[in-house]
């Protein structure tokens, strides 16, 4: 359909996170490739609609470096074509499965979660840290468990079913750990600085792990100057009060207990931090 457009246009390739997790989870329920290649395109295409909806909200203009949807064929076009794309995956889901029920409950939560998101940015409230970890079960992990939930469904393995709530636990500290992850290269990394710019979190009011961090161990930090020099001395007090690392050690300690359970070395690859670096302040 020519609607789609605006949903495929996200179909570019990103880091390949979800098609790796999909092969090592594929692997513990000895699905056939037909079917890796069904759950993978049924999950992107809710992905990559949900991406357009949230940028949509947002007001983002870029994505991985490129103009966003919204931006290229305008909102209309754009909205209607996620929504398309979420309704005509559910009914081939729904058609073709028995889970569909499931599919839509997950699903469902994920758009709570970008409402919550939606709010708290709106009316400037700040959620604590296991607020914030079950806001981004529900942006981040749904989709990553709607991927789970369908592999079970063409497993063949049921040895694994019975690990089942094991495997679904770390599927959900993986999704933590990539979205703290993002929160911390967005003011740590000079890579991230200068692809996308200088700490956009802090200009943009956006929710940030460290910031939240900051607010529940009472560290002052003053948000309102957004200039690069502001931005810097920011950074710097937030490296006195150890929120970096507290937030790196956070990063090691989610990415050791999801190996415990999925071997997915080369996912975390693909997503690396570094300790943050204050020298790294020249280089702006």
């Amino acid at each position: 359909m020519e609607l789609e457009k605006a949903v495929s246009y996200y179909s570019f390739d990103g880091k390949g996170i979800r098609t790796y997790l999909c092969s090592c989870l594929a692997g513990f329920y000895n699905i056939s490739e037909k079917d890796i290649s069904t759950v993978n395109r049924w999950v992107s295409d809710l992905h990559n609609a949900s991406l357009v909806m949230d940028d949509i909200e947002d007001d983002s203009q870029i994505r991985r470096c490129k103009p966003t949807s919204h931006l290229i064929y305008g909102v209309p076009v754009a909205l209607s074509s996620a929504s398309i794309t979420i309704f005509r995956t559910l009914h081939e889901i729904q058609r073709t499965t028995t889970v569909g029920p499931e599919i839509l409950e997950l699903l469902y939560y994920a758009h709570v979660g970008q409402g919550i998101d939606i709010q708290h940015f709106t009316y400037k409230t700040k959620p604590n840290l296991l607020e914030y970890e079950k806001l981004v079960q529900y942006k981040t992990g749904n989709l990553l468990l709607i991927l789970l939930e369908l592999i079970c469904y063409f497993g063949k393995n049921d040895e694994n079913f019975v690990n089942r709530e094991i495997i679904k636990d770390a599927v959900i500290r993986f999704s933590i750990f990539y979205q703290i992850r993002d929160d911390y290269i967005n003011l740590a990394c000079p890579k991230y600085w200068k692809e996308k710019g200088f700490c956009t979190d802090i200009q943009d009011g956006k929710m940030n792990y460290l910031l939240l961090l900051a607010n529940v161990n009472n560290v002052p930090l003053d948000l309102s100057c957004v200039d690069v020099e502001s931005k810097k001395h920011l950074l710097q007090n937030m490296h006195v009060a150890r929120l970096f690392d507290e937030t790196y050690d956070k990063l090691e300690e989610l990415k050791t207990s999801v190996l415990n359970v999925l071997p997915i070395q080369n996912v975390f690859d693909l997503i690396p931090y570094h300790r943050f670096d204050l020298s790294n302040l020249e280089l702006v």
